[in-house]
């Protein structure tokens, strides 16, 4: 579903975000450097940094990085026996050195950062109630998630929804 903001007239998905901004992040996401995105696109490489600030624009970049990660998991599969091999036998090997690099490889990406949150309705709410528990959402979080989600041109999505009630479901007697 696609909706129109009222200001600059640009389309904008699901996501909240523009169709150029999302091909943007899918961009980055790839390894595509903020040059080589910026002349692709025909942007200024400014306003790819002023996009990376922006939380919807994260939690896309994240869900691609999510979704490259999975296909290089699922691509794995095929060859992890000759991988696992391959590295016993550069472990068991007869350089130190090369060993040592390959030990210190292999401790880096077993311990490798995680991705960020891809859900941009789980990161507004976190930024309204940064403590995470939801059973002391009230009106006041209910307000300020409702403004987030329209500043960032995001639909409002019960499935998404805190635990608590919203203010319509009160108004409407429809909490119990």
């Amino acid at each position: 579903m696609e909706t129109k903001t009222d200001k600059n007239q640009q389309y904008r998905t699901e996501s909240g975000l523009t169709p150029l901004q999302e091909q943007a992040a899918i961009l980055l996401a790839s390894g595509e450097t903020i040059t080589a995105i910026a002349e692709k696109l025909e942007i200024n490489r400014s306003t790819l940094y002023e996009w990376q600030d922006i939380l919807t624009f994260k939690c896309f970049y994240n869900k691609q990085c999510e979704i490259i990660r999975e296909r290089i998991k699922a691509g794995l599969f095929g060859i992890q026996d000759d991988a696992f091999k391959a590295i016993k036998d550069i472990l068991t090997g007869d350089n130190p050195a090369i060993k040592l690099k390959a030990a210190i490889w292999l401790i880096e990406r077993a311990s490798a950062t995680g991705i960020g949150e891809t859900d941009p309705h789980s990161a507004l709410k976190e930024m309204v109630h940064p403590s995470g528990n939801f059973s002391f959402w009230n009106s006041y979080h209910e307000k300020e998630y409702l403004k987030l989600l329209e500043k960032f041109h995001l639909q409002d999505d019960d499935e998404n929804r805190a635990v608590a009630p919203s203010i319509s479901d009160i108004a409407r007697g429809s909490n119990q």
